[in-house]
């Protein structure tokens, strides 16, 4: 069993550059495992000391070094992109990648009807976006927890388990699934309640709600090659028992897209706080050290729709130079400004305050050095017929309320010029600045892409 777990955790909503600080973590305590929580819609990016790139969704962010993946039973994955992101590290190097992966058999599965099921929620919203990565993790999720809270028959859900079991089993299930699908879009009009500009896309999802060869055919023929993998179904318990050392928890999203204390609607269906995850390894057994890290960029960051208080469409350009981040119809544009001491204190508050942190891990700091001039907010100077003082009006209670009303406040932008400033200077006072904010120590600070930048503190 190991000794000492590393729980790694984004304190915005997404995107803070856990992908680095797990893959620096990992190769630096000689990590025996990446441990996977939340589900496989995240896009985690490394870039290896090699130069090579990947962006990890299924598997963990040191795969790359042959350190092994264990998926917790309560990952949301999504077979056939497993098989996808399989290929992808077999062009990358590595022989077998399969043979580094261990799920846990009660992993709940997104299937591709999930993916068109999210895709149309979002269309439906027409301009008032909530904001998806549309690969049906969510769908998926939300199903399961609808039969779990009215303690209906579970016929409707699949686990990796069942990927494995009985096809004819399968098959029913499949079928039942895309019943379900159908039945909650049977009163859907095209001509109505889709944007003009999106009714083609809409159209085409609604035909594959129908489309048999789609949602059982394809579907089975995917799972079937993946259960021909060196992927192994282990308990979640069993898997922590087989190994000794240091692990890292790798967690998808971030705090404030926690289904519970997030800015509705901008929230994803799963949770994300640090404490579940705790209690998962808990209940399998895990009785030795956790190490608690806090993750965020040294700027405000978001993919999509949602809250972010202090954006500047101005800074996007030299805050996001040649990103890889794309704009498409479900997340939209990434967003930046100025970082925000407001919801990162939020944040951290959501966990169970500062107590729960052993460090902060300060990303794309490199950028900010580069720029010359850090700008930050320390507090929300009004808010629609309210004046706010500090952040303890955005308690954990109001923050469902509040939700897209947060976009309307004004933050008090302050900026340090860092132009003469060395870089050893410049590390010094972020780490007195968000000790002061935050009351959690700096433990490390990203000055590039790899872990050659990646400074431990």
């Amino acid at each position: 069993m190991f000794g000492k777990i590393y729980v790694v955790t984004d304190l915005g909503s997404g995107d803070g550059g856990k992908g680095g600080v797990v893959h620096k973590i990992a190769n630096t305590f000689h990590a025996q495992a990446v441990l996977k929580f939340g589900g496989g819609q995240g896009s985690h990016g490394v870039v290896a000391d090699t130069g090579e790139k990947f962006a990890f969704s299924h598997w963990g962010c040191a795969t790359l070094e042959g350190i092994r993946t264990i998926m917790a039973p309560t990952f949301v994955a999504i077979p056939h992109a497993i098989l996808n992101e399989g290929e992808s590290l077999k062009k990358m190097g590595l022989r077998d990648p399969y043979a580094l992966l261990k799920v846990d058999p009660n992993v709940l599965c997104a299937l591709p009807i999930h993916r068109v099921a999210s895709q149309l929620n979002e269309l439906l919203r027409k301009d008032h976006p909530r904001g998806t990565v549309g690969t049906g993790v969510g769908v998926a999720y939300r199903c399961y927890q609808y039969s779990k809270h009215y303690h209906v028959a579970t016929m409707n859900n699949i686990f990796m388990c069942d990927l494995h079991g009985d096809q004819n089993a399968l098959v029913e299930k499949l079928g039942a699934v895309a019943v379900e699908t159908r039945m909650s879009f049977a009163k859907v009009q095209l001509e109505t309640d889709f944007l003009p500009e999106d009714q083609p896309l809409a159209e085409e999802l609604l035909d594959l709600l129908y489309d048999s060869e789609y949602y059982i055919d394809w579907t089975l023929a995917e799972y079937q090659k993946l259960v021909k993998t060196s992927m192994e179904l282990v308990d979640f318990g069993e898997a922590l028992r087989r190994c000794d050392g240091v692990a890292v928890a790798e967690c998808s999203h971030g705090v404030l897209t926690d289904a519970q204390f997030g800015f509705a609607p901008h929230t994803s269906a799963l949770r994300t706080v640090p404490k579940l995850v705790r209690e998962t390894l808990r209940e399998a057994g895990f009785d030795g050290k956790f190490v608690n890290l806090g993750v965020t960029r040294a700027y405000a960051i978001r993919h999509g729709a949602g809250p972010l208080p202090t954006e500047d469409g101005e800074m996007r350009e030299t805050l996001l130079p040649d990103s890889h981040k794309q704009t498409n119809r479900w997340q939209g544009e990434v967003r930046v400004g100025a970082l925000d001491f407001v919801l990162l204190k939020k944040a951290i508050d959501i966990c169970g305050g500062p107590e729960k942190f052993d460090g902060l891990c300060v990303t794309w700091l490199d950028q900010i050095i580069e720029n010359g001039v850090w700008q930050f907010c320390h507090q929300y100077l009004s808010y629609p017929k309210v004046l706010i003082l500090n952040y303890s009006f955005l308690s954990v209670d109001a923050a469902s309320v509040m939700g897209v009303e947060i976009e309307s406040v004004t933050p008090q932008i302050l900026q340090q010029h860092l132009s003469y400033w060395t870089e050893q200077e410049t590390i010094d006072f972020c780490c007195r600045l968000f000790e002061a904010e935050l009351s959690v120590p700096v433990r490390m600070v990203s000055l590039g892409p790899d872990d050659q930048h990646k400074i431990l503190l």
